[in-house]
């Protein structure tokens, strides 16, 4: 079994209108719970910290995407390796990308709200 605490990144604060700065983020601790069925956990390896993502942190609501939610993991592309799981389709080891939280380890699953962003794609490492 896995340790479960893992520290994740949330933005507490829009920019509107001024340059973001380490002020607005910051960086949170908490416990995932179990994995039901059909998820997997996932240890992040890699994220992509995209341009429009800044769109998304200045509380402007007519930006193209939704804005971020203020006081919960940010999200965005990412590279994972899935430390356990309980869906036939992820085996644990196996690399994937996709919507990730910026976060240490993550639940996906079916129900979960990353999960609702699109599937994850296993990566062949050769």
């Amino acid at each position: 079994m896995t340790n479960r605490t893992t520290r994740f990144v949330v933005l507490n604060s829009y920019a509107n209108g001024t340059t973001l700065s380490e002020s607005h983020f910051s960086l949170e601790s908490k416990t995932l719970p179990p994995l039901p069925e059909g998820a997997v956990l996932l240890q992040t390896l890699a994220l992509s910290p995209d341009p429009y993502m800044r769109g998304r942190m200045t509380g402007v609501e007519n930006f193209f995407l939704p804005q971020f939610e203020l006081r919960t993991p940010l999200v965005g592309f990412g590279v994972a390796r899935i430390l356990e799981s309980r869906n036939p389709a992820y085996p644990a080891g196996q690399l994937v990308h996709g919507s990730l939280e910026w976060a240490e380890m993550s639940n996906w699953g079916a129900n979960s709200y990353l999960a609702s962003l699109g599937s994850l794609e296993l990566l062949d490492p050769r």
